[in-house]
């Protein structure tokens, strides 16, 4: 119980850090099953193989 107490801020901030990944994940899932990608109107689109073929990312090629 006294490394706990004693690492208390470190834990709660690993908590904290997890909970932001698993939502980041979820997000990507869900993303990735609506058939959407990442890339739509960034600006390194010029690098996508989808925009190279002169497509928009929201639909896939």
């Amino acid at each position: 119980m006294t490394w706990l107490s004693d690492n208390i801020w470190t834990v709660v901030i690993a908590l904290a850090v997890l909970a932001l990944v698993v939502l980041d994940l979820r997000f990507l899932i869900k993303q990735k099953k609506r058939g959407e990608h990442s890339c739509s109107a960034c600006s390194l689109a010029g690098s996508c193989p989808i925009h190279a073929k002169g497509q928009a990312c929201a639909k896939k090629a």
